[in-house]
């Protein structure tokens, strides 16, 4: 048998080194040698936050690519991010997947906001300089990475950053999986199955809804949402790792159940829901409100095919307002709440949407919780 060693040859300082497979004494060396390191760059040395343009692009990083002798190597991408008196390879540097063979990245001023406010904890108002680099870890293929492999990191480029005090919302999480049956079924990087918070700061992630029999999921956020390597599974019963662990089985009976995790502390339950059963079936769904036309007519939700308790639009734009969701066109039974974009109907106030939330939005609504999940889309 014949046992294959890859060594990596870095050039300007910076090595990568894998060992892509192993056996015994007799063995043959491939030499694969990193040709180029990537170069990193930024379309702006300073970033204040502006609440005005939250929607709009505050930061865009463009790199070159790492490139291999090897060409089987695939580099995939990481942005870290570091304060001047971190290394890259500290513990507590965050490290945001950008993905195999992706060479630029926008932010906007909201998304750049929640990466220094709700993962670098960072003061708002107060400026502060960071370091930005890309790290390119090979990989054999989009997936699999090259075990015991060791990441190329560029230089560091400074970034002078502003947060702002902006009220938002807490990271979105999604299901990976075939939890609705064939409903983009394993898309990785499919947005449209969110956990619905009670408010839109809120830590407790939840989903009650019909999973379809032999379900199985992984849990994703937003801003790793696609990367295999970065999606939530579970290493036993009741618990979840990052990166790691097998697929989510505890619904695979198929039926009705309530999903529910912490992100921060690495839990997750799943319990069977008996309230489906009798529950209203509604004709229609819709919003209405001075944010979507006026009080007259409803902007419809599409009743989602493998739920007829979950109600779905692509793309709404939604104006400063207000507005409320409400049944068969009708104001026999509506919904109304005082948290915007996700939360839990908890009141007949009218949903308000101030200037700066308002935009174009995928919606998902549950009725048989309340329920409502606006994720607002790019221009």
């Amino acid at each position: 048998m014949k046992r294959y060693n890859v060594a990596i040859k870095s050039l300007m300082s910076l090595a990568l080194v894998a060992a892509l497979g192993s056996c015994d004494k007799n063995e043959e060396r491939i030499l694969v040698s990193a040709q180029q390191a990537s170069v990193l760059k930024l379309s702006t040395a300073e970033v204040a936050i502006d609440k005005s343009t939250l929607d709009e692009t505050a930061l865009t990083l463009e790199w070159t690519a790492t490139r291999f002798s090897y060409d089987k190597v695939v580099a995939n991408y990481e942005l870290l991010i570091t304060k001047p008196t971190q290394k890259a390879e500290a513990k507590d540097t965050l490290a945001i997947e950008l993905g195999p063979n992706i060479l630029m990245r926008k932010y906007t001023h909201l998304e750049l906001n929640q990466i220094l406010t709700g993962k670098l904890k960072l003061a708002t108002g107060v400026a502060e300089e960071l370091n930005l680099q890309i790290r390119a870890i090979p990989y054999t293929t989009a997936t699999t990475r090259v075990p015991q492999s060791v990441a190329a990191i560029s230089s560091a480029v400074k970034l002078k950053v502003t947060p702002a005090d902006i009220r938002t919302k807490s990271l979105d999480y999604f299901f990976v999986g075939s939890m609705f049956g064939d409903e983009h079924k394993w898309q990785k990087d499919y947005a449209g199955f969110p956990f619905f918070l009670d408010a839109p700061d809120g830590k407790a992630y939840t989903y009650t809804g019909k999973f379809a029999a032999g379900a199985e999921f992984k849990i994703d956020h937003e801003l790793n949402l696609g990367v295999w390597d970065k999606a939530l599974g579970t290493p036993a019963a009741g618990k979840l790792e990052l990166g790691k662990g097998d697929n989510i089985k505890d619904a695979t009976a198929g039926g009705y159940f309530t999903v529910s995790f912490d992100p921060e502390a690495l839990t997750y339950s799943v319990e069977p829901f008996a309230g489906a059963e009798g529950a209203m079936v509604y004709k229609s769904m819709g919003l209405i409100g001075s944010s979507v036309g006026g009080w007259d007519n409803d902007v419809d939700l599409n009743q989602a095919s493998y739920d007829p308790h979950i109600w779905k639009a692509e793309r709404i734009e939604i104006a400063t307002g207000e507005l409320k969701i409400r049944a068969n066109d009708a104001w026999d039974k509506s919904w109304g709440g005082t948290g915007f974009p996700v939360a839990k109907s908890d009141s007949g106030d009218n949903i308000k949407i101030s200037a700066e939330m308002a935009g174009a939005y995928f919606v998902v609504f549950n009725d048989l919780t309340g329920h409502y999940h606006f994720r607002k889309l790019a221009k």
